[in-house]
């Protein structure tokens, strides 16, 4: 396994007197890398919408099987951008390299606790890169990842469960540009956000999830509107069926049990590099 460390080096992690994302996101996933400040903030999110963790869920799910489309098309190296915690769930290699044994896998966190779960796991993988850098940085993240993988061939990037947690200030449609740009054709940008579908009860839910965020941690937890969203995914060709709810995106079959209504607040989409 290969690592290279940025020259930001923070560590949310360290900071114990405040919710952690990744460590938020471990306890709505069911983990054991979190602290009572965060599973505490999970249950503030739990009551300000029911279901909350159904839509973590929800989105874990449809990352997998996004990984698992973008490695059919035959593409065999990923960088995976805001990674979190490794999970119970198929992490991003494990899924790319049930399709292609070869492929290789990037993973770039700014946490150091989240960089040294990573190494842990993957210390006698050579296919596999852990870089801890900040994804809202790409001019260092893409020259550190382009020591591993080449990006004069297509590259499968992976921005799931990230664009909510940067503000608009910070320019999430320049963010996004800057990591298409540096693309080959034939790529894949893998998105997914929390949405705001801007009326009625569900749109009562997203405000309430994003001022439970901003409460506790803020500058973060954004649920935009489906334009807004829309909008991160210029100059991609996306993949049918376009953007929509985690569940319709190739469901891989027919739900058991109705969702809650808060695990519909999210889109996602897979698109491709013209």
């Amino acid at each position: 396994m290969a690592h290279i460390n940025s020259t930001h080096p923070v560590c949310p992690s360290l900071d114990t007197t405040r919710p952690g994302l990744a460590r938020v996101r471990d306890a709505a996933l069911g983990g054991k890398d979190n602290y009572s400040i965060d599973r505490d903030l999970v249950v503030e999110l739990e009551h300000a919408a029911p279901g909350f963790s159904d839509l973590v869920r929800a989105e874990r799910a449809w990352h997998i099987r996004a990984v698992r489309y973008v490695a059919s098309t035959g593409i065999d190296q990923f960088l995976d951008c805001g990674v979190g915690l490794p999970t119970a769930f198929d992490n991003t290699h494990k899924v790319a390299q049930r399709h292609n044994p070869d492929a290789r896998v990037a993973y770039a966190d700014a946490d150091c606790i989240v960089v040294a779960h990573g190494r842990a796991l993957l210390h006698d993988d050579e296919r596999t890169l852990v870089l801890q850098a900040d994804y809202t940085y790409p001019e260092e993240l893409l020259p550190a990842a382009g020591a591993f993988l080449d990006f004069s061939r297509p590259i499968g990037l992976l921005l799931t469960d990230t664009l909510h947690h940067v503000e608009d200030d910070a320019h999430p449609d320049k963010l996004m540009a800057t990591y298409r740009d540096a693309l080959a054709p034939g790529s894949a940008v893998v998105v997914s956000h929390w949405w705001d579908p801007g009326t009625g009860p569900d749109h009562d839910a997203a405000r309430a999830l994003e001022a439970t965020w901003q409460a506790r941690c803020p500058r973060t937890g954004r649920y935009r509107t489906r334009a807004e969203i829309q909008a991160l995914l210029d100059g991609l060709e996306l993949v049918p069926p376009g953007l929509v709810e985690f569940d319709d995106w190739w469901p891989d079959g027919p739900s058991m049990t109705a969702p809650t209504p808060t695990r519909r607040l999210g889109l996602a989409a897979v698109g491709i590099t013209p």
